[in-house]
């Protein structure tokens, strides 16, 4: 029985997040910064002993670090 269930995106697959963010109403403009990371995993010290034994390279696996995969910095007109 395997611990983890597959949230992995294939090449192919594309993941849409939206988030809305409430404003003041004379603002022209709203800098946004995201940086997207790939999460280690964390859980109760037996889950994750749990993965680290179905995990091939153990501790060392990347499922435990955490990785930056993308940041971005712009500024984004607001609409009126």
């Amino acid at each position: 029985k395997n611990v983890l269930h597959d949230t992995l995106l294939k090449p192919e697959e594309m993941r849409r997040e939206v988030f809305t963010f409430p404003t003041p109403q004379d603002a022209p403009s709203m800098d946004v910064m995201v940086t997207l990371t790939y999460a280690p995993v964390h859980g109760p010290q037996d889950f994750l002993e749990k993965v680290e034994q179905e995990a091939a390279l153990g501790q060392k696996d990347k499922a435990f670090q955490s990785v930056q995969i993308a940041q971005k910095k712009m500024n984004v007109p607001l609409k009126k």
